[in-house]
């Protein structure tokens, strides 16, 4: 969601940034100046998740884009249908200090989300990190755990134990 929400600023023409047209990403991107050389232009489009309009920029993009490589974004995973039920489920209340933290520490802050999204048939979403039998939670997944808990984001971990057959 971030890149579709993004795109035009990820890609924008920031001094340095692309070196060639072939370039999947900034050549900042993963580094600690990729947000405050756009700073600016991020606290203005998360201010944008106030509003209600900004699903709009989401499908635009994602109408206008699909299949165009961006590291923020797995075309094979999004489907419109997962794509409709995300922006329908999940508020912007939620997504802002998701987008924000993201956005922070792009290189740090990507691993440790939650293996699946569930949307239940009574409405609402529920972020999941499945464990095998030996699995535990990492550092990174346990960071992202306390910040869902600080921002009343649903989670939970789901332990998976193998039954004989």
């Amino acid at each position: 969601m971030l890149g579709l929400y993004i795109w035009d600023i990820l890609f924008a023409p920031v001094a340095g940034a692309f070196c060639n047209p072939f370039q999947i990403a900034p050549s900042d991107f993963r580094t600690s100046d990729f947000y405050p050389q756009r700073r600016t232009a991020f606290e203005q489009r998360l201010a944008e998740l106030d509003d209600g309009q900004w699903a709009q920029r989401v499908w635009r993009t994602y109408r206008g884009k699909w299949g165009i490589a961006n590291p923020l974004v797995a075309w094979e995973a999004l489907p419109e249908s997962l794509l409709e039920l995300a922006l329908a489920r999940i508020p912007a209340i939620h997504w802002r200090p998701l987008f924000s933290r993201l956005l922070a520490d792009i290189a740090h802050h990507r691993s440790g989300l939650p293996d699946l999204v569930l949307f239940p048939a009574g409405g609402g979403y529920e972020l999941v990190e499945v464990k095998g039998p030996g699995d535990r939670l990492q550092q990174n997944q346990l960071r992202w755990m306390a910040f869902f808990d600080r921002h009343d984001i649903p989670h939970r971990v789901l332990h998976v134990t193998w039954q004989p057959s």
